[in-house]
């Protein structure tokens, strides 16, 4: 009889398994969001600029 509080190599492997699974959808997930703000960051300082260089030419 095994000790219990081993539990089941076969679900030991599979619950390593999803761990990782889940580790590299958070992970592919993080990157989506982070180019997404860069992308929105990058988006509002253009406008800011063309903003600011209009002003500048009217002046």
């Amino acid at each position: 009889m095994r000790a219990p509080w081993k539990g089941d190599p076969v679900e030991r492997a599979r619950n390593r398994a999803r761990q990782r699974v889940l580790q590299e959808q958070q992970d592919a997930e993080q990157a989506r969001n982070r180019e997404r703000q860069e992308r929105e960051q990058a988006e509002r300082e253009a406008r800011q600029r063309r903003r600011q260089s209009r002003l500048g030419d009217d002046g």
